[in-house]
């Protein structure tokens, strides 16, 4: 055998063990793709089946009581109050009303951050605050008076408290851009029995968040756990942000009937975990779920002072200038003091005096030094 044709079988058996490599690492990459693409394929299935399964709530009515606890050291606080949550709404006409009874979070720094009522239409936005006797009329983007904190109730479970208290609109979720429930920053799902945990990662913000999702049950969210990575890249600090939602199954959707969310902070470097701390728990009860709302609910008619008596005034806001639409004046309109907003003319007279002024004062000034030479 010549030296040529045996450095070519040394070839061809290299050539085979490189081949036989490259199959083995091929193999294992689709298993794990096929595994991976699974996976997904499970987790974007409970994500539509609990968008589906939420946008079965078209209207209702319900009322929320609990607790809500507040613990701060930076303020010396550690606070357990009462709460009362009344709510109707129709998802169809653009229509919210919430009402929101709870002692303010701080007395000392927050004082009036404790409720009110709230009405939002396509139209316009009612709005009254806690023992007021006035209700304004405003524009239908007009935010809550602060301490209403309105939630849109299909987001229990998928928002932390934050987010639920800013009021972020189910679709929201799943919106492309910037969406909370995308399945672009999905990067695990796991099944244990019929509750899927599919746990998100939002690299820019360092943190992770976990939902479990109990596919029986209408795909419902029933516990969500948030965590920052720590800084040294090594794991995560304990869950920031939790959530646990019970569901009941009434008129054939599934709506929540008990909540408890909670916040933590200063958790970092915290060798007992402890932190600041609020919480609210939550017991719903519903009146009517996809049914007519009365549409009084969504008028200033229907709104009632600490006494339980009805309002007597309402106030237009809605221009320049306020009107009493409703009160013992009708009509009457609400003048700004003179001085309080000058008018140009105004403006360019006393304009023009201040710079008489000072060139009276320059050329008395000049003069004066003129004879002092």
């Amino acid at each position: 055998m010549t030296g040529r044709c045996w450095r070519g079988i040394q070839a061809m058996a290299l050539m085979k063990v490189w081949l036989a490599g490259l199959c083995l690492m091929i193999d294992s990459s689709l298993a794990f793709c096929q595994g991976s693409v699974d996976d997904l394929a499970l987790g974007r299935r409970v994500l539509a089946g609990h968008s589906e399964n939420r946008l079965k709530l078209r209207s209702g009515v319900f009322r929320a009581t609990g607790r809500r606890q507040n613990v701060s050291r930076k303020y010396d606080i550690n606070t357990d109050e009462k709460v009362r949550i009344f709510s109707a709404f129709d998802f169809v006409s653009s229509r919210l009303r919430f009402d929101r009874e709870e002692a303010p979070w701080n007395p000392r720094t927050d004082p009036n951050n404790n409720g009110g009522k709230f009405v939002r239409t396509p139209t316009q936005v009612l709005l009254l605050p806690p023992k007021g006797r006035s209700v304004t009329v405003r524009g239908p983007e007009t935010r809550p008076l602060e301490g209403v904190n309105p939630f849109d109730v299909r987001t229990v479970g998928s928002l932390n408290l934050r987010e639920l208290e800013a009021n972020l609109p189910f679709d929201r979720l799943f919106s492309e851009s910037g969406g909370f429930m995308t399945d672009d920053r999905i990067v695990e799902v796991m099944k244990t029995g019929d509750v899927v945990q599919i746990t998100w990662d939002f690299s820019a913000s360092r943190i992770r968040r976990d939902i479990w999702f109990k596919m029986p049950d209408g795909y419902s969210p029933i516990r969500l756990e948030e965590r920052e990575k720590k800084a040294s890249g090594d794991g995560y600090y304990e869950p920031v942000n939790v959530a646990e939602v019970s569901w009941s199954l009434l008129a054939d959707v599934w709506v929540p009937s008990k909540l408890s969310v909670s916040k933590r902070t200063g958790l970092k470097g915290n060798p007992d975990n402890s932190g600041d701390l609020r919480s609210y728990q939550l017991n719903f009860e519903w009146d009517q779920i996809n049914e007519d709302v009365d549409e009084r609910l969504f008028t200033a008619d229907s709104f009632r002072d600490e006494n339980a008596a009805p309002i007597r005034r309402v106030v237009d806001a809605r221009s320049n200038t306020p009107v009493v639409i409703k009160g013992e004046t009708p009509q009457a309109v609400f003048t700004p003091p003179a001085t309080a907003i000058p008018d140009n003319k105004s403006r360019i007279t006393r304009s023009m005096l201040i710079v008489n002024g000072c060139i009276l004062g320059l050329v008395v000034a000049f003069i004066f030094w003129r004879r002092k030479k």
